[in-house]
């Protein structure tokens, strides 16, 4: 592992997983840690006065610049109940929501609303960007359609280029899932245009209501 400070090193990025229990989340945490790139380099959280288990930093090539990206995982805080993951630790300083729903069961869909909605409790004014993951557990007891998966992103302006079909079970779609995530957090943060889509309100900032809903946009990006 790399110990390393990250103070005077690479630009830190955090990105949070979210979703109902037993949709996949720590198998996709642990999955990309064991599938990681040949230029992906893991940090020593232990110096630098991070011990717990649920978060991975590694530094990370974007767009041609070496990144520090950080992945939480929820720790199955949310086992006990929703109202757990009202953690202010867990959603400081993120830029990034990783959306987990079990393709086998349109109600982990469904509940994602939710987490979205907590998500902007804690935006404090920035852009942030959703990325809407599909995990395929073996689950078929009631299917989500691509057009659920699609209207779904659409209500909540996630971008198709962010929404990704995974199997976090065989790691299958992981790493280039999780890269091109990476990557639009990094154009986003540094006031670059998306290179592989159009421009979109792909990100959030979170304040204004309307009465369809939350008024997602991008903000300056």
């Amino acid at each position: 592992e790399l110990a390393m400070d990250l103070v005077r090193g690479p630009v830190l990025y955090k990105i949070v997983l979210a979703g109902r229990k037993g949709t996949g989340k720590t198998s996709i945490f642990k999955e990309l840690q064991r599938l990681k790139g040949s230029d992906t380099r893991t940090v020593d959280n232990s110096r630098r006065g991070l011990r717990e288990r649920g978060i991975w930093t590694a530094i990370m090539n974007s767009h041609g610049s070496e990144v520090a990206v950080e992945l939480w995982d929820t720790g199955n805080m949310e086992h006990s109940g929703f109202q757990n993951m009202r953690s202010p630790v867990y959603w400081h300083n993120y830029r990034a929501v990783i959306l987990v729903y079990d393709t086998g069961d349109i109600e982990t869909l469904n509940e994602l609303r939710w987490w979205i909605l907590l998500a902007k409790d804690y935006a404090n004014g920035q852009n942030l960007l959703f990325s809407l993951w599909g995990n395929h557990t073996g689950n078929t007891s009631n299917p989500v359609d691509e057009e659920d998966a699609r209207n779904f992103a659409a209500k909540f302006d996630i971008h198709p280029s962010l929404m990704f079909d995974v199997t976090a079970s065989t790691g299958d779609n992981l790493l280039d899932s999780y890269q091109r995530l990476v990557n639009e957090v990094h154009l986003m943060n540094t006031n670059q245009p998306p290179r592989d889509r159009a421009q979109s309100s792909t990100c959030i900032q979170l304040g204004a209501r309307q009465s369809s809903g939350w008024n997602w946009c991008c903000g300056s990006t």
